[in-house]
């Protein structure tokens, strides 16, 4: 694995790649875009992975990954405009937007499940391994274990919390897509797909009891509601990414995420409860901190936190990379909720999405690509040279005080 021709292109890897490159390269950025979507299948599959010389070559066709292309390439396009890239990679987005529907609905219900194309996958759990892998978390706590979750037909039994809202997130930047391209019923299309995604998690995923949203099995046979999956992992917070939340509602659920006993803590955020026995394996995606979830759940900490939430889960993510960076020059794969250190690859790049959410906590972008102050960050920062609308700025944000200003040159 330490020749490029041996390493492959993973989905949602890919993406974020290329958003974090998007800030320094965007040339960069659109080849890496360009070549996990070469890998799409007519049907609309954008694959888990794609080499021609992985493993002997070949394309993963049975799995998908986490739907985070529209909102990556979006961003990227609020940096650098390129009106030409985004109508090249626009319909491959909008076919795998609807392929997640066809394949992944198994309920015809509109609400998706993670799966695999294929009846037997080599491991020990068989094909629901290969559903797992599509999750992105690829020995997940929220699935995997778990009493009862088992794969029926090409979908494991239950609808997941993570993939309905990524899907209802998708349709908002494809929404923004459209409108850029003057495709008005597409924009509409896809806001229609944004609002009754969220409306379907908030009828089916909503737990009162527990005052978060989760995971459900499906109904029974006799008719009777499927039971939640209660253990509470960041998959939980994803309904805040897309909006599907009231403002009751995301008080419950930021109640939780901020809770020390919990999720909160010196070092943020864990894969699964502290509360949680698996919490203490510190190995893989239990209990340990990953680039890719902070970034996420980050997205819906903006629409709902208050600033200073905003600014102080910003500053841990950057804390957690640069204390190591600055200490070992390691960018983690992911890093110890314990100690804040380094584990899995020392060298992953997606580690550096930490950095990312201080630089959106400083300047952000919104939908309609205006700057504008982020929540703030607790300390006097200045970027240099952060390309905005394809210029370069010059972006200062003064202590305790939410205030940037911008210098084009």
């Amino acid at each position: 694995m330490n020749h490029p021709n041996t390493t492959p292109y993973f989905c949602w890897d890919s993406f974020f790649n290329a958003l974090m490159a998007s800030i320094d390269n965007p040339e960069s950025a659109k080849e890496t875009v360009r070549g996990i979507l070469s890998g799409q299948s007519k049907e609309g599959l954008v694959p888990n992975f794609t080499h021609w010389a992985f493993d002997g070559g070949g394309t993963s066709t049975d799995r998908s990954q986490p739907p985070v292309g529209s909102m990556c390439i979006w961003k990227m396009l609020q940096r650098h405009p390129d009106p030409d890239f985004l109508r090249e990679v626009y319909p491959k987005l909008v076919l795998w937007h609807a392929w997640w529907l066809k394949d992944r609905n198994p309920k015809h219900d509109g609400l998706l499940c993670w799966g695999t194309n294929v009846d037997k996958m080599d491991g020990p759990l068989g094909s629901l391994q290969g559903a797992l892998w599509e999750t992105g978390w690829d020995d997940t706590p929220h699935f995997r274990d778990v009493p009862g979750v088992k794969m029926v037909g090409h979908t494991m039994n239950l609808y997941a919390v993570d993939l309905c809202s990524m899907w209802a997130m998708d349709a908002h930047y494809l929404a923004l897509m459209a409108d850029a391209l003057g495709r008005k019923d597409d924009a509409e299309k896809f806001r229609r797909d944004e609002k009754e995604m969220n409306e379907r998690i908030n009828k089916t995923l909503w737990n009162d009891e527990l005052g978060i949203y989760c995971s459900r099995f499906w109904d029974n046979e006799d008719g009777s509601p499927g039971k939640f999956l209660t253990r509470i992992t960041p998959m939980n917070f994803y309904p805040l990414i897309c909006g599907a939340a009231s403002p009751d509602q995301a008080k419950r659920v930021l109640a939780i995420m901020t809770d020390p006993n919990q999720f909160w803590g010196e070092w943020i955020l864990p894969t699964v409860s502290r509360k949680d026995p698996l919490y203490f394996e510190q190995r893989y995606w239990h209990g340990t901190i990953w680039g890719p979830v902070n970034y996420l759940v980050f997205q819906g900490v903006k629409r709902y936190a208050a600033p200073e939430v905003q600014a102080e889960f910003a500053q841990k993510s950057v804390h957690l990379f640069m204390n190591n960076w600055l200490g070992t020059g390691q960018c983690g794969e992911n890093f110890l909720s314990l100690n804040g250190r380094v584990g899995g690859n020392p060298n992953y790049t997606w580690g550096a999405l930490m950095c990312l959410i201080g630089v959106e906590s400083v300047i952000d972008i919104d939908d309609n690509g205006q700057p504008h102050p982020g929540p703030g960050y607790n300390e006097p920062v200045t970027i240099e040279n952060l390309p905005i609308n394809g210029k370069p700025a010059r972006v200062t944000l003064n202590y305790g005080k939410a205030m940037a200003t911008i210098d084009h040159h």
